[in-house]
């Protein structure tokens, strides 16, 4: 027994179990910011090998937890049908007709839909559809019903004071939760979205298109020439060192910008992980309050989307490299 204890032992050396990646793990193996302009051409290839590299890892194991999430969708599926269905004091026949609806004609669909939103609403609200349309605009009818509607709730209430009092707690928390999952949101949507804009407002420079028309052309005119012997050897080696020094100058110009930027993106990434984090679980959270179905899903999905989108943007660092310093022809 000791000699199988043993074994296993040594084959977990062998066969090491894959860790799992997070945020605080990915961090280490993203290759730091550097300028490519100067690079030699095999330099600036194994740097961005070194991007593609971190990048395959972070998107191997976001593409792991989206087929972990798709496998428990159904099960989760049914589970918050299940709920609803005892909520609304709906049947299996009930369950069945409304999950069939796709197969319905669209008088078959808004029939049946009419008919489940009136029996819900009669089993939660003790009013009808039609009850409903018919007291609209009707303020005497609308604050009769509203009256017994509460009495009824406070008789449920008195019954059931607990089941009462934890209804009103979700309410409150569900409301609660929302509010925060906007607010932060919204906040790490303006936040992110400012580094963008900085990114398209480079990318959109009116001197980047215009230098990089030029350089084109020069390219253009040089190729013409190539192959032909015609003694415009010394043309061709103009319009190449002209070529050069303006991919140089562009590369040098617009570089050094999005580096700057993209810099101050990864402070922005870094620092704003916890927040993703906690609007992972505040989204698992209003879920679970919603649907009564608690959904496991690993720590830190939406944190490494966002390292993930960084990524993106570290992988365009050569985007105005068109040529290495030291290039020949």
């Amino acid at each position: 027994m000791k000699k199988i204890y043993f074994l296993l032992f040594v084959m977990g050396f062998y066969f090491p179990v894959k860790a799992q990646l997070s945020p605080e793990t990915m961090f280490p193996k993203i290759p730091d910011i550097q300028s490519v302009c100067g690079m030699r051409m095999e330099d600036k290839d194994r740097y961005k090998a070194e991007i593609r590299d971190a990048s395959k890892i972070l998107d191997e194991e976001l593409y792991a937890r989206m087929k972990d999430r798709n496998a428990n969708e159904k099960k989760y599926e049914q589970q918050a049908k299940a709920n609803t269905a005892q909520q609304y004091g709906l049947s299996a026949a009930d369950m069945a007709k409304m999950e069939n609806m796709k197969n319905m004609s669209k008088e078959e669909r808004d029939r049946t839909r009419r008919e489940m939103a009136n029996k819900m609403a009669e089993n939660t609200g003790g009013i009808t559809m039609n009850e409903v349309e018919s007291i609209k605009g009707d303020t005497a009818a609308q604050r009769a019903w509203g009256q017994a509607y509460g009495t009824q709730k406070m008789a449920e209430a008195s019954v059931d004071p607990q089941g009462a009092q934890k209804e009103q707690q979700k309410n409150k928390n569900t409301y609660e939760l929302v509010s925060l999952q906007k607010k932060l949101v919204d906040s790490l949507n303006s936040a992110e979205g400012k580094y963008f804009r900085k990114f398209d407002e480079l990318e959109q420079d009116p001197l980047i298109i215009s230098l990089r028309k030029e350089i084109d052309s020069l390219r253009g005119e040089m190729n013409s020439l190539m192959g032909v012997d015609a003694g415009q050897g010394d043309e061709i080696e103009a319009l190449f060192e002209s070529v050069k020094s303006k991919s140089i100058t562009y590369c040098g110009r617009f570089s050094s910008p999005y580096l700057d930027v993209l810099a101050d993106y990864y402070h922005f990434v870094k620092a704003s992980m916890p927040a993703w984090k906690r609007l992972q679980t505040i989204n698992l959270r209003i879920a679970e309050l919603q649907t009564g179905v608690k959904m496991q899903e690993k720590e830190g999905t939406l944190a490494l989307e966002c390292i993930q989108r960084y990524m993106k943007k570290l992988d365009d660092v050569d985007q105005y490299y068109l040529m290495p310093f030291d290039a020949e022809l």
